[in-house]
């Protein structure tokens, strides 16, 4: 068995890029050993700005040999009458390089066909391996790649500088875009920048002789040195690391981790913080620095790609770039606080939003109309829906000011601050900045019931406008994020206290869009369809049973904390010993009915057996009560009545009365019982018909 070790040396890779290239050409590399029967142990990967790394253990040092059995032509085609071989035959025998003595006749189901048995050797490892890596190199894909070579349709994210490959001790030769292989690396091109030469594919040996030469290449390693350094420089003001997300970026900056801690100018700590925070961890990759109390210190703590003899020139540089930041943002905080927030809506005529759906100017028109209806439709009082309605207003006005073209992600942050310092209620200025959340995922909700409202009046805007223009989102395609807008609106209704009905709601909106759009007939239905799926998928992935979700929003998805809450009184039954006769009781009656058209109500006088009888007296005892239980919510009670009042009766019908008869008046009544008892369930709680029963053995 042998080590392959694979390393492309590059220009400078965006950090973003390098683990997403790693999963994929580590894959890539595996499949191809496995398709050519060369198979590996395991695969290991490392990397950094300037370099991707490969490594796989347990190679075979060749194929194995392998006999295999091609088919042929039809025997009738390949021997004519007398028995002699013909040009089918003889083709056939040269194609697969052999004598045509060795071609065999066999029975198949299609007939008698002509076979060959052939031994193949296996090819040496190094030499399939010359042909099949740069295949892998170049099939590993970046969200931009170039070309660099004038000629050449070979891209890659950046251009190659080098390209080791070794199996063993022996390199394994090929060349991409003119850059050979050989068995030669680098180190860091400051503080090491000589050459190294790599006698064996050992993976740990490599990134040893890589470390001798201030590279750390092993990602993990690289960003726990990172992450201790910066714990360090933080104890010493009593606070902690609190930024994963740009410690991974960082790590994927450097190729020789180190810290370094800069100080600015205590005056700019009067800038909003999160302005203080956007400079420098945006614009810069800079870590805040906070006290033990979580306060904003005028320090910040960088990541550098060198030692300790640079620290300090690096250092006073980003000390001079950081000041000149907060210098721009002190100037911009000055210029827009000179204007009142309120006078730039007539500046957002000319920003669109979109082609066919007009300016931000026109959107906040929707917004405020949109805002007044949901917050009545949710309950908010006068002084909420007018504070509401007042955010919708001010809401996009950040757009047109300087800080926000300077820091476009504090879009609602600044606006926010602007509100306050005009002397807006906090209220509405709060939910400035609370109109955009959640941002994503895992994103914040608002936490007012105004930011609440707003926040599902602009989403709700923005999807039946999006929808109505046929930008619905399709495969990866989702420009404007109406898959993170929809799981927004979903998790504002389930998880905060506002309730709004997801039909009326979207209707709303819809009336608001501009006329004449190329795809808003049907459009409501659309995006309820579209909600209703990501509140599947948002449920599924919180690991409810699939069928029990389907059988939840069944029954009704408008109030979506009440879907919720069915779903989780299913989820409890469903654990239940009466599980199985409940949901037979409901599939039962469902498919009797399910197939007819029953427009006609319960006759009492046309009830003939003591089964049915017996179910309408039952029926006629316990409706009422597990109706009124559903309505107050209390699902689980209504469901355990309801499955105690109909397993046995329900069972006893269908045992001795028989529904399709002949007589249509006596059939339609005895559905008609059936469809009332379904429903009783399936419209106020969920559609059992929906769900999957084990088998059983």
């Amino acid at each position: 068995m042998a080590d392959l070790l694979i390393e492309i040396g590059c220009e400078e890779l965006p950090a973003g890029y390098i683990r997403p290239a790693l999963e994929q050409w580590a894959k890539l590399v595996e499949d191809a050993l496995t398709d050519l029967r060369l198979g590996c142990r395991e695969t290991r990967s490392a990397g950094t700005p300037r370099r991707l790394i490969i490594a796989a253990s347990g190679v075979r040092e060749a194929q194995e040999d392998t006999v295999v059995e091609v088919a042929g032509p039809p025997a009738k085609a390949a021997y004519d009458a007398k028995g002699q071989p013909t040009r089918a035959a003889l083709g056939f025998a040269a194609s697969q390089g052999v004598d045509p003595e060795a071609i065999q006749i066999r029975e198949t189901p299609k007939g008698r066909y002509c076979f060959v048995t052939k031994e193949i050797k296996g090819r040496s490892a190094r030499e399939i391996l010359a042909e099949a890596l740069p295949k892998t190199i170049l099939a590993t894909r970046f969200p931009k790649s170039m070309r660099w070579v004038t000629g050449s349709s070979i891209t890659f994210a950046r251009p190659f500088r080098s390209i080791l490959a070794l199996l063993n001790r022996d390199t394994i030769e090929f060349e991409i875009n003119g850059v050979h292989t050989g068995r030669t690396t680098v180190g860091h091109p400051f503080l090491s920048p000589e050459k190294i030469t790599i006698t064996t594919a050992d993976f740990g040996h490599f990134i040893e002789a890589l470390r001798l030469h201030h590279v750390v290449a092993d990602i993990p390693q690289r960003r726990s040195i990172i992450e201790e350094k910066i714990k360090l420089c933080l104890a010493r003001h009593g606070s902690k690391p609190a930024d994963p997300e740009l410690l991974d970026e960082v790590t994927n900056l450097v190729e020789f981790p180190n810290v370094v801690e800069g100080s600015f100018d205590s005056k700019f700590l009067a800038l909003p913080e999160a302005v203080l925070v956007e400079s420098m961890r945006s614009h810069q990759r800079y870590f805040p620095v906070r006290d033990a109390a979580g306060k904003l210190l005028a320090k910040f703590i960088t990541v550098i790609n060198r030692d300790d003899r640079y620290a300090g020139v690096i250092c006073e540089g980003n000390e001079r770039v950081l000041r000149a930041r907060l210098a721009d943002a002190e100037f911009f905080l000055h210029e827009d606080t000179r204007t009142r927030l309120e006078s730039r809506l007539e500046r957002l005529k000319s920003v669109t939003f979109q082609a066919r759906l007009g300016s931000y100017y026109e959107k906040v028109q929707r917004l405020k109309s949109l805002a007044q209806t949901l917050s009545q439709q949710a309950g908010l009082d006068a002084r909420q829906t007018a504070a509401c309605v007042r955010a919708a207003e001010l809401c996009k006005n950040d757009l047109v000011t300087s800080m926000v073209g300077e820091f476009p992600r504090l879009q609602g942050v600044v606006g926010r601050h602007y509100a306050l310092h005009d002397g807006e209620p906090a209220e509405v200025a709060n939910a400035i900045a609370e109109h955009y959340a959640p941002r994503g995922a895992d994103d914040a909700l608002p936490q007012t019931a105004a930011g609440c409202v707003l926040s599902l009046a602009e989403k709700l805007d923005t999807m039946l406008g999006c929808f109505s223009v046929g930008l619905a989102p399709t495969g990866s395609q989702d420009p404007y994020a109406l898959r993170r807008a929809a799981q927004g609106i979903l998790r504002i209704l389930m998880e905060r206290e506002v309730s709004i009905p997801l039909a009326a709601a979207v209707a709303e909106a819809g009336k608001l869009q501009p006329k004449g759009l190329p795809e808003s007939d049907g459009v409501e239905a659309r995006v309820l369809s579209f909600l209703r799926d990501r509140l599947y998928n948002y449920l599924s992935d919180k690991g409810y049973r699939y069928d029990l979700v389907n059988a939840a929003l069944a029954a009704g998805f408008d109030d979506v904390r009440d879907a919720r809450n069915r779903l989780d009184a299913l989820a409890a039954l469903s654990g239940e010993p009466g599980w199985e006769e409940l949901v037979t009781v409901v599939q039962r009656t469902y498919n009797i009915i399910r197939n007819s058209e029953v427009t006609a109500e319960v006759d009492e006088a046309l009830l003939q057996q003591d089964e049915e009888k017996a179910l309408w007296a039952t029926l006629q005892k316990h409706e009422a009560e597990v109706r009124t239980l559903a309505e107050k919510g209390k699902y689980l009670e209504a469901s355990r009545l309801f499955a105690k009042a109909f397993v046995v009766s329900v069972h006893a019908f269908f045992e001795r009365v028989f529904v399709n008869v002949d007589d249509e008046a006596l059939k339609q009544n005895r559905l008609a019982l059936m469809k009332r008892i379904n429903r009783l369930f399936t419209q106020r709680i969920a559609d059992l018909s929906q769900v999957v029963l084990a088998e059983k053995p």
